[in-house]
């Protein structure tokens, strides 16, 4: 049984992040960011810093901020839709939420940097709401933003409090408990196997045992466990086809 520490929504938040900085296209997306920061120069950084200061001043705060809010508000959504509470109001309360430690941090880095003019500007209650209104509508974006991988299922694996949709086309993480996916497929063909997965019938290649133990391998190349509870469905799966 999973503990209710490797479960919590503090883990997965964790897990998330580090997923994302070992995903190049990440890192690419955060590299352009910084980019336009610098050119731009938003937030009175254009007037008080010269190009080199821009990006240094943009490379240190993009990737913490990213960071943070990320954190924040995944932990915030999480707990909050795992309370019962609306998935949109969820996202909004998160989005608030994970501005006020970036209106923190940039208001005591622009401290910190000594520049007056700049500095003038950087009340802290005043930057906290100007970040806020950045974070708010950014998350609430990522409410709305579809996910383009297609309708070509492959397979659905729970983790923790999402299950990572596996199609053709690529994968997405999606807030939703595995039996409430399974349960809107509606025609779709395939099979629940494990209390973490499902697995699309026209994807499956073969059935094996290894080491007393069955799997699926499925056409993307991924190998999934059989468990014993649902052993005898799979066969009966099998045998009528």
């Amino acid at each position: 049984m999973t503990n209710n520490a490797v479960n919590s929504p503090v883990h997965f938040a964790y897990r998330q992040m580090q997923a994302q900085f070992k995903d190049h296209r990440f890192v690419a997306w955060m590299g352009a960011v910084i980019f336009v920061l610098t050119i731009a120069g938003p937030f009175g950084t254009l007037e008080s810093f010269n190009l080199l200061e821009r990006f240094a001043y943009w490379a240190i705060i993009a990737p913490i901020t990213f960071i943070i809010a990320n954190f924040t508000a995944t932990v915030c959504i999480v707990y909050l839709v795992n309370t019962g509470l609306n998935d949109w109001l969820s996202y909004a309360i998160g989005g608030i939420i994970s501005g006020i430690p970036i209106g923190i941090i940039v208001w005591l880095l622009n401290i910190g940097l000594e520049r007056s003019s700049f500095v003038a500007t950087t009340d802290l209650i005043e930057i906290t709401i100007k970040t806020t209104l950045v974070t708010l509508p950014v998350t609430l974006f990522f409410k709305r933003l579809p996910h383009k991988i297609g309708r070509d299922l492959i397979s659905l694996q729970a983790q923790d409090h999402y299950i990572l949709v596996v199609t053709s086309a690529g994968s997405e993480m999606v807030l939703m408990r595995l039996s409430d996916a399974i349960k809107k497929l509606g025609p779709h063909k395939g099979i629940q196997i494990h209390r973490s997965w499902w697995v699309a019938e026209k994807h499956i290649v073969n059935v094996a045992t290894e080491n007393g133990k069955k799997h699926i391998y499925l056409t993307n190349g991924q190998k999934t466990p059989i468990s014993r509870t649902y052993l005898k469905q799979v066969n009966s799966f099998f045998n009528a086809k």
